[in-house]
């Protein structure tokens, strides 16, 4: 068989999808009557276009009420804030003792999967909060700028803290205006942290 210039095939494209100007397709015509092997190459390019178009024609049409699920769905996950604990509240009065409960509130989803918070405490005149974190297997946290001193109590499972391992029952105390890099777990974890609401993230 004789092998088509590329200049050819792109015409054949072009005349299969019927995107050849009058005059051109015209032309193309007759020098394709001429050449058995032009011939061919349309008429495959041709199956081809009517599987694909066969194809799109069985594809079922969405239901309309699943775009505005998606959307809905997209809403919440942009209204979740990064960091929560920034709009805490003191739970009792300054100098109140008392106990927060194990089932007393959920854990508060942040911007980033897998990641959850729960208040234990705000401190308004140390300017200090704690709370539980649980991450989820898989999930991270951004790298972060501490406003004050950390303090970081492994409860359950693994954190890697920019390369550094910690599992349940290793504590990191980190200073004021020290850096966290990126951390991640890879099968989940429960954190007991003390830290300032002034952290800043250092990627989205």
């Amino acid at each position: 068989m004789i092998e088509l210039t590329t200049d050819q095939k792109e015409r054949a494209a072009l005349f299969a999808l019927g995107s050849l100007p009058t005059t051109e397709a015209a032309a193309f015509a007759e020098e394709m009557a001429r050449h058995p092997a032009l011939a061919a190459e349309v008429a495959s390019l041709r199956r081809l276009t009517n599987h694909l178009e066969g194809a799109l024609e069985r594809t079922p049409t969405p239901p309309p009420w699943m775009k505005e699920r998606m959307l809905d769905r997209v809403r919440a996950e942009r209204a979740r804030p990064a960091q929560p604990w920034r709009g805490w509240q003191a739970p009792r009065g300054e100098e109140q003792q008392f106990i927060v409960r194990r089932d007393a509130a959920p854990f508060e989803p942040t911007a980033f999967d897998g990641v959850d918070t729960r208040r234990l405490n705000v401190d308004p005149k140390t300017g200090r909060i704690t709370m539980l974190v649980r991450m989820r297997p898989g999930s991270v946290y951004p790298s972060h700028e501490h406003g004050g001193y950390e303090e970081c109590f492994v409860l359950e499972g693994d954190i890697d803290v920019g390369g550094t391992q910690m599992k349940a029952g290793d504590y990191q105390l980190s200073p004021q205006g020290s850096r966290h890099p990126r951390q991640s777990t890879r099968d989940g974890c429960l954190l007991l942290i003390t830290t300032s609401p002034d952290d800043q993230l250092l990627e989205g």
